[in-house]
C-alpha cells in the first residue's frame, strides 16, 4: 500500500501520543506486518501523526512550512 514508502510505516504513528505508550506499540510495531499496522491506524486516529501526504513522488508527515513547501514543488514537477 505504500509502495516506495514501505517499511517508513512508523512516520505515520504519533509516537508522542498516550495511546501509542499505553498499547506499548514501541516494542510491537517491528512485529506487526504492514497491514497489522495499518489496522491500526484505521482503527484509532489518535496513532495517526498529522499532517501527513502520501503521494508517487512524495511522504511528508509532520508540519514544517519550509520542507513541505520545497516537497510539494518538487512532486509537481
Amino acid at each position: 500500500m505504500l509502495g516506495a514508502y514501505a517499511g517508513q510505516w512508523i512516520k505515520l504513528f504519533n509516537v508522542a501520543g498516550g495511546d501509542y505508550r499505553q498499547l506499548g506499540l514501541k516494542d510491537r510495531l517491528g512485529q506487526m506486518d504492514d497491514g497489522a499496522r495499518l489496522a491500526l491506524l484505521a482503527g484509532n486516529g489518535n496513532l495517526v501523526k498529522r499532517p501527513f501526504v502520501i503521494g508517487p513522488k512524495i511522504l511528508l508527515v509532520g508540519f514544517d512550512e519550509g520542507i513541505w513547501s520545497e516537497a510539494v514543488a518538487k512532486s509537481a514537477e
